[in-house]
């Protein structure tokens, strides 16, 4: 099995690759098809540096951020944020534009 703690490189570039066989499909498509990434949740060292790349591989226009109880759970995401000046790659291909939406998780208690 590849993770992203045994194989990161590899862990990226098959989340490269179904980005670009998603690419392909809704290129058929009238209506595009939304995609939904849920990644595995480390964000701790590493763990941030491979998220990054996952979030720089798929390009999305939404990442959100689903805030833990804990110190340990929570992370800075605003240098993931795209705002329409910087949304021309170094590749000179156009990006969309970035929004990160920042949530709390609620574990525990009763309604």
């Amino acid at each position: 099995d590849v993770t992203s703690k045994s194989d990161p490189d590899t862990f990226i570039q098959m989340g490269s690759q179904l980005m670009q066989q998603y690419e392909k499909l809704n290129a058929e498509k009238e209506t595009p098809i939304p995609l939904i990434v849920n990644t595995d949740g480390w964000v701790k060292g590493f763990g941030y540096e491979i998220l990054s790349a996952i979030i720089g591989a798929i390009n999305p226009g939404h990442v959100v951020q689903i805030l833990g109880n804990t110190k340990a759970k929570s992370f800075d995401m605003s240098s993931h944020v795209l705002l329409p000046s910087e949304c021309i790659g170094s590749n000179g291909k156009g990006m969309q534009q970035r929004h990160v939406h920042v949530i709390q998780s609620y574990d525990g208690g009763t309604f």
